[in-house]
Parts: C-alpha cells; structure tokens; sequence
C-alpha cells in the first residue's frame, strides 16, 4: 500500500495513522511544514520515505521503529532532524546516515 498525505494537512499528528501496518510508502506534501515527534513510529512495512520541500522540522522518533525503512528523501527545507527520528531503522545504510541509531 502506498499513500501520498493530502496537501491539506500542514503537520503530522502523534501516531497519526497508528495501526496502518500495511503502508510500504509514503509522500510527505508540499504543503506539510512539520513531522511531529513519534507521527510514524513503528511502522514496520514501510520502506520508502519522500518528504517534500516544504517540511523544515522532523521531530523525535518520527519514524522510530521502523524497521524495513530502507529509502527517505529528504530536501534541504528540514532544517532540523532530531538524532532519534530513525532510531531502529535497521534497514537504512548507517554510512549515508548520520541520524539512524
């Protein structure tokens, strides 16, 4: 299952899609300005990962836990990513990331 945020949401929410164990890939839109802490944690099919230009904050844990996440584009808007937010992300190369732990 892939989803792409509708471009009405500006900021994610606390476990904003909980219980979604199905979702492989997502869009982050144009219109988001911030990914709050623990939004997608624990999302353990999700793979890849595309945030938009618009986002500048990605908040701790947004996506700790997640554990097949293997691909996260991130633009140069985020001007701040917290050391946890992929925390646990095994699948992620520690080599081109210097906030996975």
């Amino acid at each position: 299952m892939s989803m792409t945020i509708p471009d009405s949401v500006t900021a994610t929410g606390k476990s904003a899609l909980k219980g979604c164990n199905s979702l492989r890939s997502m869009t982050i839109p144009d219109s988001g300005t911030e990914i709050r802490p623990i939004s997608f944690e624990d999302f353990g099919s999700l793979t890849g990962v595309t945030i938009l230009q618009s986002v500048t904050n990605i908040g701790g844990g947004a996506f700790q836990g997640c554990s097949s996440l293997a691909s996260v584009t991130i633009p140069n808007s985020v001007a701040e990513i917290v050391q946890s937010v992929f925390q646990g992300c095994r699948s992620l190369k520690r080599d081109h990331c210097e906030f996975c732990g």
